[in-house]
């Protein structure tokens, strides 16, 4: 499904494409055309990432200006105040993760 769509899914198990990037404090899930759409990216209870996942998200968190992942993921959003300062206006939590790629940022 579009990205964009995710407000009209609420509650719903749903799969969606979506970029996370962030820089310190400030991570989210962003899609292409969804400039008023950033979520925050949680986990459903007892979920765990696994090493090559960890080492993914490690890697974008410590070379946020070189690199984003773009994830396929299966998950509930909800919409609400996320992350700091509720900077993202919805939380996407994740129940299975597809396709991850860990993509190198063009410089324009």
């Amino acid at each position: 499904m579009n990205f964009c769509d995710l407000p009209e899914y609420e509650g719903d198990t749903v799969w969606v494409t979506a970029s996370y990037s962030g820089i310190e404090e400030y991570w989210g899930l962003n899609g292409r055309g969804c400039d008023n759409l950033s979520v925050e990216l949680g986990y459903r209870n007892g979920f765990e990432l696994g090493d090559e996942l960890d080492s993914l998200f490690s890697k974008v968190h410590d070379e946020y200006y070189m690199y984003n992942l773009k994830l396929e993921v299966k998950g509930v959003f909800e919409k609400g105040n996320y992350g700091h300062l509720g900077s993202n206006n919805g939380l996407f939590s994740v129940i299975e993760f597809g396709k991850v790629e860990l993509k190198r940022i063009r410089l324009k």
